[in-house]
């Protein structure tokens, strides 16, 4: 091939890999508007670690949920981790069990013989449903980071 035709084609070719590749790197667009959304769940004015928050969308929106931290601060996710919530209004509710002291906090699977325990509620057991939680929240569209806060009483 000549010389003066390969660099063209060269940067052609380049041009098409490169704009192609950078295409792929787009949002889905059923991800598309989500907002980063996370806070902090505490109970008496102290963090709970370890709480499982869900905001429930109505029947047409997408849920999402979270594990609270060690200091109580969560970080919602929809897809993938940490990735955010669609615009819209949520119930909300939040779960913690006790450990049942089964021996599976380890992480090692340990057969339990006989009388399986019920998990113990952690927090009162009217936050585990969305119905009777008393919890709701709205996600504003374009509000970049949004914080919010559950402080739950007894």
């Amino acid at each position: 091939m000549n010389e003066r035709f390969r660099t063209p084609v060269f940067i052609t070719m380049l041009w098409l890999v490169t704009s192609t590749w950078v295409g792929c790197a787009k949002v889905p667009p059923h991800q598309e508007g989500l907002v980063s959304v996370g806070g902090v769940v505490t109970i008496g004015g102290l963090p709970v670690a370890g709480a499982v928050v869900v905001f429930h969308a109505d029947k047409d929106g997408r849920s999402a949920s979270a594990i609270t931290d060690g200091e109580g601060h969560y970080q919602m996710t929809t897809f993938q981790r940490h990735d955010g919530v669609m615009p819209g209004s949520y119930a909300v509710s939040i779960v913690k069990y006790e450990d049942t002291g089964s021996g599976a906090s380890d992480g090692k699977y340990v057969p339990i013989e006989g009388n399986v325990p019920v998990p113990k509620s952690a927090l009162p057991v009217k936050y585990a449903s969305p119905k009777t939680s008393g919890l709701t929240t709205s996600v504003q569209a374009g509000s970049g980071n949004q914080s919010i806060e559950f402080a739950l009483g007894n």
